[in-house]
């Protein structure tokens, strides 16, 4: 091994020459005199060696004008020290205490981006990440850059950020380095300085750079409404189906609890004995012949004023038992029970369950005449109909 060995130098801070050695500057100024940072001997001066370390800037542009950047920096460990001198320079930079791909530099970029082209640009989430993998060792940098693209209604440009007061801040790319972008979600390429592949444009150093020369123009599928992009069409749908539910529910809870007794005896089979279950309807009285109750009750499903000028019922205030026992007193005492089952409306299943009910409670009594039953309390005289 040399005195000092690649990783060594990289911890001095020279993987910051690495990264913009002769690729970053500003109004040609270089990275060192921008930061204020002396010269750093590199590490192929120290080591006599070709460059190998290898540096990415991937910008993954949004639809609403800002880009997520990801630095990152490869270099190979030859043996376990330089995995331990790694190690080391990998804490120090997660701790934001490296000049390793330093944040600071970048902010300093935006400051410019946004002096030039009159678009106020920050960083932030800023993220740092150091790994060792299969003999190499691994720094990442990343940030949200925002305002990084301009954004005009459905269209998106990039390539004015590069930009400086006095020209340009990045004007090329090293011999190990790249810089990649890719397009934003629901996007497509309408203008490129060069050839794409899968919306992605590639610049591999060693190359020079201008705005002119990353300027890239994108049509949008749909206008960005902050950062979570339009209104989709699922998300209308969401709200059809969510509105249809709550009308449901309110148009359920406004039946009567009447309606939902109906609807359930509806589904239940009538298994008392008392009812004909033939299907055939219930024996007509001849003329001259009809009871009390049938003559006594009205059809519609409403007790009228009797000739008497009785108050008619109010069935709002009375439960199923008060208004069946309403009836019969109304007719006189007796009804048959056809004759409820016309006057309220309610299906012969539950007519019949309810007045079961009130017969054993000793309300009512039920006397079977031929194929009908004649309801009446028990006081009176079942001898007649």
């Amino acid at each position: 091994m040399p005195p000092l060995s690649r990783v060594a130098a990289l911890a001095l801070g020279a993987a910051l020459l690495v990264l913009l050695s002769a690729g970053l500057v500003v109004g040609g100024a270089s990275p060192q005199q921008m930061t204020g940072d002396a010269p750093t001997t590199s590490p192929q001066q120290v080591s006599g060696e070709e460059p190998t370390t290898n540096t990415t800037i991937a910008i993954a542009l949004e639809a609403t004008g800002d880009a997520r950047w990801t630095v990152s920096m490869t270099v190979p460990l030859d043996d376990e020290t330089d995995v331990e001198a790694f190690r080391s320079t990998g804490d120090t930079f997660e701790a934001g205490e490296s000049d390793a791909l330093s944040i600071e530099t970048f902010r300093r970029f935006a400051d410019l981006a946004s002096q030039a082209t009159g678009r106020e640009m920050t960083l932030r989430d800023v993220t740092r990440n150091a790994t060792v993998s299969n003999e190499t060792g691994r720094l990442e940098l990343g940030f949200t850059w925002g305002n990084f693209s301009s954004r005009d209604g459905s269209s998106l440009a990039v390539g004015d950020a590069f930009a400086s007061p006095s020209g340009t801040w990045l004007d090329g790319l090293t011999a190990t380095q790249r810089l990649v972008i890719q397009s934003p979600p629901s996007s497509e390429i309408t203008s490129a300085p060069k050839e794409f592949s899968n919306r992605t444009i590639f610049w591999t150093g060693p190359t020079s750079l201008d705005p002119s020369a990353l300027s890239i123009t994108y049509r949008l599928e749909t206008t960005p409404s902050g950062s979570g992009g339009g209104f989709s069409l699922q998300a209308m749908a969401l709200v059809v189906m969510a509105v249809g539910a709550v009308v449901g529910i309110y148009l359920f809870r406004q039946r009567s609890p009447t309606d939902v007794d109906d609807a359930r005896s509806a589904s239940v089979p009538d298994s008392s004995d008392e009812i004909d279950d033939t299907g055939s309807e219930p024996d007509r009285p001849e003329a001259g012949n009809e009871s009390v109750g049938a003559d006594a009750v009205p059809a519609g499903g409403a007790v009228s004023e009797t000739d008497d000028d009785s108050p008619a019922i109010d069935r709002e205030l009375l439960s199923d038992e008060e208004y069946v026992e309403a009836l019969i007193e109304h007719n006189g005492g007796r009804m048959k029970q056809a004759a409820i089952v016309e006057e309220t409306g309610w299906s012969n299943a539950k007519v019949s369950q309810l007045l079961s009910s009130m017969a054993d409670d000793g309300h009512i009594e039920k006397l079977r005449i031929g194929r009908e039953n004649l309801i009446s309390f028990p006081d009176e005289d079942d001898q007649e109909l």
